[in-house]
């Protein structure tokens, strides 16, 4: 999906398409990308990679709740002292 993000800037850089049919397409891939570092546990890049989601479609279905959500599970990973706990 990284790769799929870095052809999308290219090709949207070089071509004069329609710029409603790259943004479905940038905003596809970025959910995907996220919902990927989000499995993987890379809950930082989830939450950026969504929030740039939210600031290209704002009424997007899921991510704002995703946001939401990955700040939470952030959250519950650090302890007290802002470090990260050994529980997931």
């Amino acid at each position: 999906m990284t790769e799929a993000l870095l052809r999308y800037e290219e090709e949207a850089v070089n071509t004069t398409s329609s710029a409603r049919i790259y943004s479905s397409l940038k905003a596809d891939i970025l959910e995907y990308l996220a919902f990927s570092m989000y499995k993987s546990g890379n809950l930082g890049k989830a939450i950026d990679l969504t929030t740039e989601l939210v600031s290209l479609v704002p009424d997007h279905p899921r991510a704002t709740g995703n946001v939401d959500h990955y700040e939470r599970l952030l959250t519950e990973q650090k302890g007290e002292d802002g470090g990260i706990t050994d529980q997931v």
